[in-house]
């Protein structure tokens, strides 16, 4: 599971800011699963029963209503099974990915690429490339006033 800000004390939410990897994680994410339909497996569905004479559409309308998810009915009087996810964007609400923002995410995937670049160019010149000392400047004024 993806970690989400909620989870992580003071501190650490600036570093998950600034993570380019839950960007690139998010973008991913949202682009492929978004509206992609899900199929709840045997062992994931909520196992309930219904009152009696009640289908478990007639008792569950007003829940799915405002809910996500779906029912699946084994039979009238037994039990009612219920999937909280009918799409993947359940999922991607919870970690905080959405469709909306994938081109954010790119283009912020390159701010950071952007920045790394200028970053090392103006490092290698602060670091690698020769400075003229104080009496090379000093000769080169001198020359310059002499012309």
């Amino acid at each position: 599971m993806i970690a989400t800000p909620k989870e992580f004390p003071g501190f650490w939410i600036f570093m998950y800011r600034v993570n380019p990897f839950q960007y690139v994680t998010k973008g991913l994410l949202a682009t492929t699963l978004a509206g992609a339909p899900v199929h709840c497996a045997d062992n994931e569905f909520l196992r309930f029963g219904s009152p009696p004479n009640v289908s478990c559409s007639e008792y569950m309308a007003p829940y799915l209503a405002g809910n996500h998810g779906y029912l699946s009915e084994t039979g009238p009087s037994e039990q009612c099974l219920y999937c909280p996810s009918d799409t993947a964007d359940d999922f991607l609400d919870k970690i905080g990915a959405s469709y909306g923002q994938r081109w954010m995410n790119f283009g912020l995937i390159w701010v950071f690429v952007a920045f790394n670049v200028a970053a090392a160019f103006a490092l290698y010149y602060i670091v690698r490339v020769p400075k003229r000392k104080k009496s090379e400047k000093e000769e080169a004024k001198v020359g310059m006033a002499k012309r």
